[in-house]
């Protein structure tokens, strides 16, 4: 028997999901060492990374049709951009940063159970 396109999405969307908790365990790991650490420099290559990492996550669920997943990786990319701004509110990024990302992997979750969400990612 012929694979077929829904074959080839659910395998599609297995290989996502796993490199997708991947991308979100990194995040979270750069997102603590940014809170842990004051130095600039240090700073600046953790956030890089970070961004790297929501950039490629947010190409990724375009490709495997997660619409949400995508806004929400964009929304948080311009979120912790903030990080950069003088004077930042930082306990609120952080907070806020990472209720996004909870909401990411349950969206993440919802989606590879091939369901439709109504999930406001703008209010993440």
């Amino acid at each position: 028997m012929e694979p077929t396109d829904s074959d080839f999405m659910r395998e599609l969307m297995t290989v996502f999901c796993g490199e997708a908790e991947e991308r979100l365990a990194t995040i979270d790991q750069r997102l603590l060492a940014i809170e842990q650490h004051a130095d600039s420099e240090i700073h600046a290559d953790l956030l890089a990374d970070l961004m790297r990492e929501l950039h490629t996550l947010k190409g990724s669920a375009g490709a495997v049709n997660l619409p949400d997943v995508s806004r929400l990786a964009h929304a948080l990319e311009t979120h912790f951009g903030e990080l950069l701004q003088p004077g930042a509110q930082t306990t609120d990024i952080f907070d806020r940063g990472y209720r996004g990302l909870d909401v990411m992997r349950a969206l993440i979750a919802f989606g590879a159970g091939g369901d439709e969400t109504d999930c406001d990612v703008d209010a993440a």
